[in-house]
């Protein structure tokens, strides 16, 4: 698993901690923005007691702009921002966990 020293770092966070943690989620088109992805992510996280919410990132085509002016190729210049129907059915997935709090964008 790629992501194992992250899990484990969230685990040791959510002993160590006392505050409240929020989960962020940067979402990339056809990596990582798919339902079964944010289920099993909620499942890891929600036995975590400090850890209150997931924020959902839609992906940032601002990048595209960047690029293009350096004359490179962006492996992401063709992917598109997650439509608000999609964005909000991922929501859900979430909010059917009663305890999390999840909202989109950062505004916290």
């Amino acid at each position: 698993m790629q992501n194992e020293l992250i899990l484990e770092n969230l685990k040791t966070l959510n002993q160590d901690y006392k505050g409240e943690i929020y989960v962020r989620i940067p979402l990339i088109p056809g990596f990582n923005d798919y339902e079964e992805n944010i289920v099993q992510t909620v499942e890891f996280i929600y036995p975590l007691q400090q850890v209150k919410g997931l924020d959902l990132l839609p992906f940032n085509t601002f990048p595209i702009t960047k690029f293009e002016s350096l004359s490179l190729t962006w492996e992401y210049q063709d992917a598109q921002r997650q439509t608000e129907e999609y964005l909000n059915t991922l929501k859900g997935v979430v909010d059917s966990y009663k305890r999390l709090r999840c909202t989109l964008g950062g505004l916290w």
